[in-house]
C-alpha cells in the first residue's frame, strides 16, 4: 500500500486509494473529485426555540422547526450551499444546489 500513510495534503498518494477518498467516505462526491483535505466550511443553525423539560414524553408544535446550512464552496471548489431543514419532528429535507446554476433536486 505504497503512499497509503503519507496524508499530509491534497496531493498524497494516500487519497487515491478508495478507502480514503471522498466515494468511500459514503458522502458526496463531485465531478469524481475528492473534497478538499484543508476545508472548513461555514455553517449556520437556527431554530424556533422549541425545548423539551425534565419530562421523557415531549410534545412538539406544529410551528416548531431548526435548520442546517453549509457553504461547502472551499470543500469541493464550486460554489453550492448544503441546506437542511427539519419541521415538525418528522420531516427532513436536504437541498444541494449551485450558487447561479442549476437547481438540485429540479423544482
Amino acid at each position: 500500500m505504497q503512499g497509503y500513510f503519507d496524508g499530509a495534503d491534497d496531493s498524497s498518494p494516500r487519497w487515491l486509494y478508495y478507502r480514503k477518498r471522498t466515494e468511500g467516505q459514503n458522502t458526496l462526491v463531485l465531478d469524481q473529485q475528492n473534497q478538499v483535505l484543508s476545508a472548513l466550511p461555514p455553517t449556520n443553525f437556527g431554530t424556533s426555540g422549541t425545548v423539551q423539560d425534565s419530562s421523557t414524553v415531549v410534545s412538539i408544535p406544529s410551528d416548531s422547526t431548526a435548520f442546517f446550512t453549509m457553504d461547502l464552496t472551499d470543500t469541493y471548489g464550486v460554489t453550492f450551499v448544503s441546506y437542511v431543514s427539519v419541521a415538525y419532528a418528522s420531516l427532513l429535507n436536504d437541498d444541494i444546489f449551485q450558487i447561479n446554476q442549476a437547481r438540485y433536486p429540479p423544482a
